[in-house]
């Protein structure tokens, strides 16, 4: 409960004048209008969820007032996002720590389908459109990257069931700051009660890496009420790679319904073309999720088994990955 609705700040529909005044007749605090009202004994991980949405709700207030003459509350405190953080391990690769926030809301004022986004991830899983769950060491960046902050803005197209266009601009990093532009293109070409075909394209253009695409093609098909089969294939050409770097991914997922859980098991292969080594991976992966604490966390374990090879006077030899991590989900995502 929003300590504003509690007190009759904001009317039902939920857009305030910013000349208006307070209940005490003091000048309208916005930061104040993101306030909720914690529950009687309330745990620490619900008091961690409550700030992070306050502090997101607050910033974009602000940020959205300095266009317009009014706040609109509702779509302010629409926010969403997660926080995760993991270790994993791989023989190969080392021990590595991971620190992923991401956190979006929309701004009414500019444009309803404008919305603001930061977080911190990967570069090549943000600006390229390549999330990668075969190679965990290379998802997330280490604690100690401080250099993998994105900020910016991001517009949505008229859309419908099968296109789906949006575009963002932004910058990542702090020391050095970088531009970046960035677009998404989802079509769904074919579709049925068991089978889902998409394709995808990814444009960008950063200040570093200059010009690049992602071309994707996942296809999954239901076997069974607690069984999905899934093809994914994506691949990379930009200024700063010699080739086209690609991934391809076989991956059968299990629903545990009596415990509200889910297995992923997974056969992958990577590699780049025109590298020195074409062929950089392979391997197998198996990954659990399941939640906690009536799903307000959820936890993350890893187990694989890959052939790596990086440079030339590497040696191709088996290696174990271990990895487990825990995710926050906070806000409610429409």
């Amino acid at each position: 409960m929003y300590e504003a609705d509690v007190r009759g700040e904001v009317p039902a529909s939920g857009v305030v004048p910013k000349a208006e005044r307070a209940a005490d007749d003091t000048a309208l605090d916005p930061t104040h209008l993101c306030d909720q009202r914690p529950p009687q004994l309330e745990q620490a991980i619900d008091t961690a969820r409550r700030r992070v949405e306050e502090m997101v709700c607050s910033a974009s207030t602000w940020f959205d007032g300095l266009f317009g003459d009014r706040y609109y509350l509702h779509e302010s405190r629409r926010v969403y996002g997660s926080i995760e953080l993991a270790e994993n391990y791989s023989q190969f690769y080392g021990n590595k720590v991971r620190l992923r926030f991401d956190a979006r809301v929309d701004l009414p004022n500019l444009d309803k389908r404008l919305s603001a986004f930061i977080g911190r991830d990967d570069e090549e899983a943000f600006i390229s459109d390549r999330f990668d769950n075969t190679a965990l060491r290379n998802n997330f960046p280490q604690v100690r990257d401080h250099d993998r902050i994105f900020a910016g803005l991001g517009y949505a197209l008229p859309s419908n069931r099968l296109l789906q266009t949006s575009f963002r601009v932004g910058v990542r990093g702090l020391a050095s700051p970088e531009a970046f532009v960035q677009g998404r293109v989802r079509y769904l070409p074919y579709s049925d009660d068991r089978n889902l075909l998409q394709l995808r394209a990814t444009p960008f253009w950063t200040t570093s890496d200059h010009l690049g695409i992602t071309l994707g093609v996942d296809y999954s098909h239901v076997l069974a009420e607690n069984y999905l089969a899934r093809w994914s294939n994506v691949g990379t050409f930009s200024q700063s790679i010699h080739g086209f770097g690609w991934r391809t991914t076989w991956t059968l997922y299990q629903a545990l319904r009596s415990i509200k859980s889910g297995l992923a098991y997974e056969l992958f292969v990577r590699g780049e073309t025109g590298d020195d080594v074409p062929l950089h991976e392979y391997g197998v992966q198996t990954t659990l999720r399941h939640p906690l604490l009536n799903e307000r966390l959820y936890l993350e374990w890893v187990l694989g088994y890959s052939f790596p090879r990086e440079d030339v006077d590497d040696d191709r030899r088996g290696s174990v990955l271990l990895g487990a991590g825990v995710q926050m989900p906070f806000g409610q995502r429409r």
